[in-house]
């Protein structure tokens, strides 16, 4: 019977793939209907990633963006949105390039680079953003579904996204294996609809069209009213954002944050690396690939609802889409299938996040959210409270009302995503410079007579230097520097003075514990295999992405990130960052001795420091040396 590899047992979604696998027959073909299988770069990375970043928000709020802020703003968004999607998704390819990590998901991958405390506080944030990004699928699906009778009604429509998500979250619990299985199908369908939408325009202009505000092409007036942002424009004796009007920036950034879901989904692809074929290749070329072609048909999108519908029309009809499109109810099938794809995504990825972190033991009292039902291991826990709270989300508030939720804790994510890729790279700059300084004699030193009271003392004295110069940039004192040379610092053993980095290594979530070398193993203790920050970090290969991986750009990104965040809904942001900020402190207090990633020695404060003193002061950041003449060599 055919065997799961030992490599994929990180991945999420690891579970599901295991038992399908164990109980195929040895005479079953794999393939995308039965069986697990194996992915590429086109068929896995790009088709997973073009199901979460495109689809029903672009169909149903592209022309309330368009209709507000005018083709210009909204392309602005557009550049804005991909350009942030695009630093998030390299930031995370420079990680899994540097590092041995390939599956687990993102949660994995910020605990091996920033530490298990960071990794677990931002995982459970990105759990959140998926179940709020779950309600906000579920609205879109309720609105495209009413809006075909012509119903808006804010409850009908809660009503109905709650209905369609529990419906998911009951097939959830029975395995939605045939969300991956069926993405091929699934894109076909949306491609179909956006090839109806590109050729309406040229098929279909009528007067009772035109009545309802869609001229296509033939009316060039529409597209230079459509231009610039109409702020002040009125809906219903309201404002379209429901903000002031004098307040121009503010609402710029509102409408950013209401489309900012449809980029939501650039780590698609490194969730899915247990799933792929070769991920060092297939990450790269879909991730970076699938965001372009996303960001082209969103501005192809964008100059369509602008050049062919009133601003009035754009702003009140939610189903403009279908109206410009060739046919309507193709039109409409894609909406439904990619916010159902979306719910069942979110719904599928957010639960097994929450059982990993619970699995980890990162967070103390998340145990209770390990428990599993079945052979597929499914969270039945965690899947109950995702839906709880997705449902809270749908009863708070609309498409507009949820999306600004949703950007700050993806901006979150995404700005400690770009920080650690920025972290890992100074890391690796910080582990050369040692070795550099702990780098053998030169030659000629080594080269010194053999015998003889000069030779020896010359040798051994050079030797002391460079040990005292290496302590100095570590912080070690004089005193400890004599306690080593003297062999006067600890009496512990050898086997616990050195261990064995290879060994396995428990540490200990409680201080009440024996300490004994051959202590046995409690129920509490975490096992960690290999010390994570003595693993090796990888130079940046070269590639044709290089430049986007570069921390200069991962820092600026995480930055902008975090700036937007507030500009956004500063409100939003003060809640997320105080959670992520009180969720570090309380896996610090509760569950101490979590490793400290591969750039736990790199600080930002330091690094902070030193460039400072780079360009203030220049003469103080000179490394101080001091060089010992070796006496006088007569001649004999």
């Amino acid at each position: 019977m055919m065997q799961a590899s030992a490599d994929n047992q990180n991945e999420l979604y690891y579970a599901e793939q295991a038992s399908n696998l164990e109980h195929r027959p040895w005479w079953d073909v794999p393939s995308y209907l039965t069986g697990p299988i194996k992915f590429g770069a086109w068929d896995g990375v790009f088709v997973s990633i073009m199901l979460n970043i495109f689809g029903a928000l672009l169909f149903l709020q592209g022309g309330f963006i368009v209709g507000i802020g005018g083709i210009s703003c909204a392309l602005v968004i557009v550049f804005l949105l991909i350009w942030i999607g695009l630093a998030a998704g390299a930031s995370a390819i420079g990680i899994c390039e540097r590092t041995d990590v390939a599956n687990g998901g993102l949660y994995k991958l910020l605990s091996r680079v920033l530490g298990a405390k960071q990794g677990a506080a931002v995982g459970i944030v990105f759990a959140f953003g998926l179940t709020v990004t779950a309600s906000l699928y579920a609205s879109a699906f309720a609105t495209a579904v009413l809006g075909v009778f012509g119903k808006n009604d804010i409850w009908a429509i809660r009503g109905l996204a709650i209905g369609a998500l529990i419906i998911i979250l009951l097939i959830n619990l029975a395995g939605v294996k045939w969300v991956i299985r069926s993405q091929i199908l699934f894109i076909i369908i949306i491609v179909a609809a956006t090839v109806d939408f590109l050729v309406g325009p040229a098929v279909k202009n009528d007067a009772a069209q035109q009545a309802e505000g869609f001229w296509g092409f033939k009316n060039n007036n529409i597209i230079h009213d459509n231009m610039f942002p109409d702020w002040k424009f009125q809906l219903n004796n309201k404002s379209a954002l429901d903000i002031p009007s004098y307040v121009n920036i503010h609402e710029f950034f509102g409408l950013l944050g209401i489309f900012f879901p449809s980029i939501c989904g650039v780590f698609a692809g490194v969730n899915m690396a247990g799933d792929l074929k070769t991920p060092s290749k297939d990450i790269p070329k879909g991730t970076i690939v699938s965001i372009l072609v996303t960001g082209v048909l969103y501005i192809v999108f964008i100059i369509y609802f602008g050049a062919s519908c009133t601003r009035e029309a754009l702003v009140e009809n939610q189903m403009i889409g279908g109206l410009i499109s060739a046919s309507k109810l193709l039109f409409n099938i894609g909406i439904y299938i990619s916010s159902i794809s979306g719910v069942a995504t979110c719904t599928y990825g957010a639960p097994r996040l929450v059982r990993a972190i619970a699995e980890d033991r990162s967070i103390k009292g998340l145990e209770y959210f390990e428990v599993t039902w079945s052979a597929s291991k499914v969270p039945v826990r965690a899947i109950l409270l995702v839906g709880l709270i997705a449902i809270i989300f749908l009863l708070a508030g609309d498409i507009n009302t949820i999306a600004p939720i949703i950007a700050n804790a993806f901006l979150l994510v995404y700005g400690v995503t770009c920080y650690a890729n920025f972290c890992l790279s100074k890391a690796y700059h910080e582990r050369k410079r040692r070795e550099k300084l702990q780098a053998p004699a030169p030659s000629g030193l080594n080269n010194l007579p053999s015998e003889g009271m000069f030779g020896q003392d010359l040798r051994d004295t050079t030797r002391d230097f460079q040990i005292m110069s290496q302590n100095a940039r570590r912080g070690t004192t004089l005193n400890d520097h004599i306690e080593d040379s003297f062999a006067i610092r600890s009496t512990l053993p050898p086997s616990v003075e050195n261990p064995s980095f290879n060994a396995d290594i428990f540490v200990r979530e409680s201080d009440d514990v024996d300490e004994s070398p051959d202590a046995a193993i409690v129920d509490n203790d975490v096992l960690e295999h290999s010390p994570i920050e003595r693993e090796e970090i990888r130079s940046q290969p070269q590639s044709w992405y290089k430049f986007l991986c570069t921390p200069t750009h991962s820092l600026v990104a995480a930055i902008f990130n975090t700036v937007l965040m507030f500009l956004i809904h500063w409100v939003y942001a003060l809640i997320n960052i105080a959670i992520l900020t009180l969720l570090i402190y309380y896996i610090h207090v509760t569950s101490p001795g979590l490793s400290p990633g591969l750039a736990g020695s790199f600080s930002f404060l330091d690094w902070l420091k030193s460039k400072w003193r780079e360009v203030f002061s220049p003469s103080k950041n000179q490394e101080q040396f001091l060089v010992i003449a070796p006496p006088a060599m007569s001649a004999t």
